[in-house]
């Protein structure tokens, strides 16, 4: 089962699909900053059987950061940068107005237990990054609104045992939600291919 329907529909269906035989891919990863109802997901997904994926979605690396986080991890940041119109309907609007801007502008500074509760549709990739990683309280988040880019960037900055990692990617948004991207659907995509694939790169 592919969950795209946010944050309150995990909450009212996850553990059924689990509880039901069916794995679950979830996108709305801000959902489990709930700890309570991580582990509540977690266990059923143990008792029976069954997995929770989390695709890497918008972002990359999450495959280096949880082989890193086998080891010591410092210190995860996170910086996410989108053009003004992807903030619309968001506390951004409160902060800055975004018809106006001419220049990147900080909307949020903190950690990612908070950002994915601010931002259900346009930060969840903090969510991913905190499981794979040093957890909620410790990964390190900065949100911009940046009207010189076209599309939607994301860098994680990691120091560690493993040594260090940078990694940006640079995504094309949807013309329509353009708090998000084609790569979040091609993720999901690949997830399903390695679950029947007999050769798995990457994770």
């Amino acid at each position: 089962m592919i969950e795209a329907a946010g944050h309150q529909a995990i909450h009212m269906f996850g553990e059924k699909v689990l509880a039901n035989g069916s794995h679950l891919v979830v996108l709305s990863v801000g959902a489990l900053g709930d700890s309570g109802f991580y582990e509540q997901l977690q266990t059923a997904a143990k008792q029976h059987n069954r997995q929770i994926f989390i695709p890497s979605a918008a972002i990359a690396g999450l495959d280096r950061i949880a082989a890193g986080s086998l080891g010591e991890i410092e210190n995860i940041t996170l910086i996410t940068r989108k053009h003004p119109r992807s903030w619309k309907g968001t506390i951004a609007e409160e902060k800055v107005d975004l018809h106006t801007l001419t220049e990147p502008f900080c909307i949020y500074e903190g950690n990612a237990r908070e950002s994915s509760k601010l931002f259900p549709q346009s930060v969840n990739v903090s969510a991913a990054l905190s499981l794979a990683g040093i957890g909620f309280e410790d990964t390190k988040v900065k949100v911009y609104a940046d009207p010189t880019i076209q599309s939607n960037k994301h860098t994680i900055k990691a120091k560690g045992y493993f040594g260090e990692v940078e990694i940006s990617v640079s995504n094309v948004p949807y013309e329509e939600n353009p708090k998000s991207s084609p790569i979040v659907a091609m993720s999901v995509a690949k997830v399903l291919k390695n679950l029947t694939s007999p050769f798995v790169i990457g994770v």
